[in-house]
C-alpha cells in the first residue's frame, strides 16, 4: 500500500513528470483503517510502536532472529494463496524485511496510516493500471475497485484468488497485463509526453 500512496502523492505533487500509474496491490489511503476489513490493525498499531521504540535493540534482534525463518513462511502463509505461491519467490521478501530499520519502518507507518490520497483520484488523467487481489486482506479488493470508479479511464486487473502477493502468485498474468498496458495505453499514445512512470 505505501508505494501506491507514494505515487498517486508524486501525481498530486507534479503531475507533469508522470506519464503512467501502476497502483499494483495498494490503496489511495489509510491502510491500517482496512487491514482485514476492520480497525484492529489501527487500533493495536501504537501500541506495538511504542513497545518497538521503547526496546529498540531487543526488537531488532528478535525481528532478525524470528523473521527470516520457516516459522515465519508458515505463519504468512495464512495471508498467501498457498496453491499459488512458491516459498523461494516469497522468502526472499521475509529476509530483507528482517534487514528494515525497526525507527525508520514505524515512523513510515505512522505517516502512511495518516495519509490520504482519496480526494485526489479525480484529478488523475494519465493511464493508470489498478491491479488487486481478489482476496488479498491487507488491501481488500474493494479498495482498488473504488479506486478504479474514481479514476476516469483507468484498467484494473483481479488477479484471481490473489492475496496481497498477487504480483507473486500471478507472475505472468501481471506481466502479460502490464506489458499491454504499456504499449496500448502509455507507449502507443501520442497525447502523452515522454516521462518516466511512476
Amino acid at each position: 500500500s505505501m508505494g501506491a500512496q507514494i505515487a498517486l502523492e508524486a501525481h498530486r505533487r507534479s503531475p507533469e513528470r508522470v506519464q503512467a500509474l501502476g497502483i499494483i496491490c495498494g490503496c489511495y489511503g489509510k491502510p491500517l483503517d482496512t487491514f482485514h476489513d476492520g480497525r484492529s490493525l489501527k487500533i493495536a498499531f501504537p501500541y506495538v510502536n511504542q513497545l518497538l521504540q521503547r526496546f529498540p535493540e531487543a526488537a531488532r534482534r528478535f525481528i532478525a532472529q524470528v523473521v527470516p525463518t520457516e516459522l515465519s513462511w508458515q505463519i504468512s502463509r495464512l495471508e498467501l494463496n498457498r496453491a499459488l505461491i512458491r516459498r523461494e519467490d516469497f522468502f526472499p521478501y521475509l529476509s530483507e524485511l528482517a534487514k528494515v530499520d525497526i525507527d525508520l519502518f514505524g515512523r513510515m507507518l505512522e505517516s502512511v496510516a495518516a495519509h490520504d490520497a482519496y480526494d485526489h483520484l479525480a484529478q488523475i488523467k494519465v493511464p493508470t493500471l489498478i491491479v488487486a487481489g481478489e482476496k488479498d486482506t491487507f488491501t481488500p479488493m474493494w479498495l482498488s475497485i473504488r479506486m478504479h470508479a474514481s479514476i476516469k479511464d483507468s484498467d484494473i486487473l483481479i488477479l484471481p484468488e490473489g492475496s496481497h502477493a498477487g504480483p507473486l502468485e500471478h507472475p505472468e498474468l501481471l506481466f502479460t497485463r502490464m506489458e499491454r498496458f504499456l504499449s496500448e495505453r502509455v507507449i502507443g499514445s501520442a497525447s502523452v509526453p515522454k516521462a518516466s512512470v511512476a
